[in-house]
């Protein structure tokens, strides 16, 4: 229960623009540009590029792991993510590849992007798999990563 609850006050605390989207589909500019983001968030990671990372998050920040909290600054964010991409290090990382995103909409300007990470050794065999929904708003036009809710990747892309 205590998930939901930092979901929905994640999702009231982000900032809400103004769109220009009317009805309840999602517009293919939109998809393109939350791929966009997620393939630069992405990459900026796997080269530990930590400054291009900040440019894809927004604060207020929602984290659901064994510790959820919802975080307000952003370097204590990207510290997070420097502390777990790192980590990857140590047992031979190379690189990750995202799977097909499956987007759930939640308004005009927010997102859920339910989404797979294959982890793989710089010789190319399998790390690890990963899965999780990632919180996405629009703010000032642009899409950028608000939360991120860890899923049992055997899990991931099924629904009840």
């Amino acid at each position: 229960m205590k998930y939901w609850f930092l979901i929905l006050a994640t999702v009231s605390m982000s900032p809400s623009q103004s769109s220009v989207q009317v009805g309840t589909e999602l517009q293919y500019s939109d998809r393109l540009e939350i791929e966009k983001t997620f393939s630069k968030y992405n990459q900026a990671l796997i080269e530990k590029n930590y400054e291009e990372v900040a440019l894809y998050l927004q604060v207020p920040f929602v984290v659901i792991d064994n510790t959820p909290r919802i975080i307000t600054d952003l370097s204590t964010v990207v510290t997070g993510l420097r502390t777990n991409r790192e980590s990857l290090d140590q047992r031979g990382y190379g690189t990750s590849v995202p799977e097909e995103a499956r987007i759930s909409i939640l308004s005009p300007d927010r997102v859920l992007v339910n989404r797979v990470i294959r982890h793989y050794k710089k010789d190319g065999s399998p790390l690890e798999v990963r899965a999780n929904f990632y919180l996405m708003s629009r703010v000032s036009g642009t899409w950028k990563i608000s939360g991120v809710l860890q899923q049992d990747p055997v899990y991931a892309g099924k629904s009840y």
